[in-house]
């Protein structure tokens, strides 16, 4: 994954398929902290996607569920 501009290419996705805390293990080593959570939207796919679209307003969101 890469970012050109402010244009995120080629993003690890997440369908709820896989472990989520791999998932957020790659994206906070590939995307800036201040780009992650605008990053979200678009890298969570399928029911993952609408569970996000109810939790994204939640301020400790990365706090939360980033393993220790």
């Amino acid at each position: 994954m890469r970012w050109i501009g402010t244009e995120l290419r080629n993003p690890p996705t997440f369908d709820g398929t896989s472990p989520v805390g791999e998932f957020l293990d790659d994206l906070e080593y590939e995307v800036p902290e201040e780009k992650r959570l605008p990053a979200l939207d678009v890298v969570i796919k399928g029911t993952s996607a609408r569970w996000w679209a109810t939790h994204k307003e939640d301020p400790t969101f990365w706090e939360k569920f980033s393993l220790p």
